[in-house]
């Protein structure tokens, strides 16, 4: 069976700054956590909803019996050339250990 990853991509890394989660991160259990640390560091940031959103998606694709899994992925909160070398190095680490198609 194929894997599908449900991935969200934090450019300015507000998970890190506010919510002071390290990344990445993989697995249901593990992004309600650090959506629960950002959403309490700073209630009104809307990366909150996208993870939440992510991981509400990637229960519903298993409910449709697709094999899926969800990771957040962060960059530097000095977005640019920074922040996507950082995104590139989280983003090969998580094709690595969930190995979507």
């Amino acid at each position: 069976m194929k894997k599908t990853l449900v991935l969200v991509v934090d450019r300015d890394d507000d998970f890190g700054v506010k919510g002071r989660v390290n990344t990445p991160v993989i697995g249901k259990e593990e992004c309600i956590e650090a959506a629960n640390a950002l959403g309490i560091a700073d209630p009104e940031d809307s990366d909150t909803n996208a993870l939440y959103a992510a991981i509400s998606m990637c229960l519903d694709l298993q409910e449709d019996g697709i094999d899926a899994e969800v990771a957040l992925i962060c960059g530097d909160e000095k977005v640019g050339h920074r922040s996507d070398l950082a995104l590139v190095a989280q983003l090969e680490e998580v094709l690595d250990i969930v190995r979507p198609e």
